[in-house]
């Protein structure tokens, strides 16, 4: 749960910036989106996970769920001309 915590943090701190402090635009809308009450029931729903199983296939669900996500971001600000970098650095 401590990366969740620590990912929510992060995420706090993002929505605090402007639209224009993105390199992908889209990312900034879908993180404006999120509706709190939602997030926090995830959140609970996570806490009474009680096996390493259960809480390892709902992370990976997560997960696959953000990169889904991110794909639709990346494909929209393309779509918008904008700048999209795999973050890869090159090569």
């Amino acid at each position: 749960m401590a990366y969740v915590q620590e990912a929510l943090r992060d995420a706090h701190s993002l929505i605090g910036l402007s639209r224009d402090a993105f390199r992908v635009g889209a990312a900034y809308d879908l993180l404006k989106g999120v509706n709190a009450e939602y997030l926090d029931a995830d959140v609970r729903a996570l806490a009474s996970i009680e096996s390493y199983r259960g809480l390892r296939e709902a992370l990976a669900l997560i997960t696959a769920r953000a990169l889904a996500l991110a794909s639709r971001a990346s494909s929209a600000a393309a779509g918008e001309g904008g700048e999209v970098s795999s973050g890869s650095g090159g090569a």
